[in-house]
């Protein structure tokens, strides 16, 4: 947390990462900031700031003592960008206010970009007169059939700029209740032989691909800032995953399937080629996972969630290298 002094001395906490947020309103508050083009992003920077700090109760003096004026210099040339402050170019010229919300701006840099959004801020939301659900913090409840899904989908947007493909995305993560929830469907619950699931659990329908298009359909229209909520989460829970994983003893993973970027005469071929490959190379490791014991078929590996997946993957190989060495002792030992 970052902190600064108000009017009397008290301190005032304001986060320093989407980790630290723990705010659903704030959250798309800033979320809808950032997906305003008419701001560029200093101004971007200064309307998320006053979101989370109340900037006319903070006390200048206080302010200037708890940075380094030095380190601010590079940021006199912003600062002539920001409405409403002093224009001088000589940071010594500049008044202990603009100093420290020089500071103060550039400490909120963290809402621009994806990186430690893994908490599933829209969680629950309504839309075309239906209550859509997500899939929790950190990839709770995202098996490894959404993952890829979701991947493939991400890709796509990412090369053709389409948001039909963010849509896709959005309707993989964010689905209708389960009428066997608590709170799903009441009318279904009072059928009888309708079982009912324990609160806790996830809350969507059972993950079906072929509705993919239909629900990204109905999402169309979303407010952009549940998309950029919605594409701020894949995107920081996937990094912090695949990082986790590169960092592990045993990585999981020796290389993450990514989109080929060879040049091709016809872009369009390009993009449907890469997609495909991708996909491909997902289906390889499925298939690849379903040969082991553990497995009856690669549908256990879909359904199976993403983080617990590669955790078990981690645990296969660590068992595997420890074998190697214990047979790599015992050979050695009988030459």
């Amino acid at each position: 947390m970052n902190t600064v002094n108000q009017k009397g001395g008290k301190p005032y906490h304001y986060p320093e990462s989407w980790d630290e947020l723990n705010d659903r309103k704030k959250a798309i508050e800033i979320a809808h900031i950032i997906t305003n083009h008419e701001l560029d992003e200093v101004e971007k920077k200064l309307a998320i700031l006053k979101k989370l700090v109340p900037v006319g109760k903070v006390l200048p003096e206080q302010l200037k003592t708890q940075y380094d004026v030095e380190n601010l210099a590079p940021l006199a040339e912003t600062l002539q960008q920001v409405p409403g402050l002093d224009d001088k170019p000589n940071m010594a010229a500049m008044n202990d206010y603009n100093i420290a919300l020089a500071a103060m701006i550039e400490a909120v840099s963290w809402a621009l970009s994806p990186e430690d959004c893994y908490q599933d801020f829209l969680n629950e939301f309504q839309h075309q007169k239906m209550n859509w659900y997500g899939p929790s913090d950190y990839f709770d409840h995202v098996s490894f059939d959404e993952f890829v899904h979701c991947d493939v989908f991400a890709q796509e947007f990412l090369q053709t700029s389409d948001e039909h493909f963010l849509n896709c995305l959005v309707a993989v993560l964010y689905r209708p209740s389960r009428p066997t929830h608590p709170k799903g469907n009441l009318k279904k619950e009072k059928k009888k032989g309708v079982k009912i699931k324990p609160d806790g659990t996830d809350r969507r329908e059972v993950f079906a691909p072929q509705k993919t298009e239909h629900y990204a359909r109905q999402l169309a229209d979303l407010p952009g800032k549940y998309k950029t909520l919605a594409w701020y989460y894949w995107l920081g829970c996937k990094n912090a995953l695949l990082q986790e994983d590169a960092a592990a003893e045993y990585s999981a993973f020796e290389h993450t399937p990514e989109a080929e970027t060879e040049e091709v005469t016809e872009e369009l071929d390009q993009e449907e080629e890469t997609t495909e490959d991708l996909a491909q190379s997902w289906q390889n490791i499925a298939w690849g996972i379903a040969k082991h014991d553990s497995f009856r078929n690669v549908e256990e590996v879909e359904q199976m969630n993403i983080r617990k997946l590669i955790s078990f993957l981690q645990h296969e190989k660590m068992s595997f290298e420890q074998m190697k060495e214990e047979y790599e002792k015992q050979n050695g030992s009988t030459v």
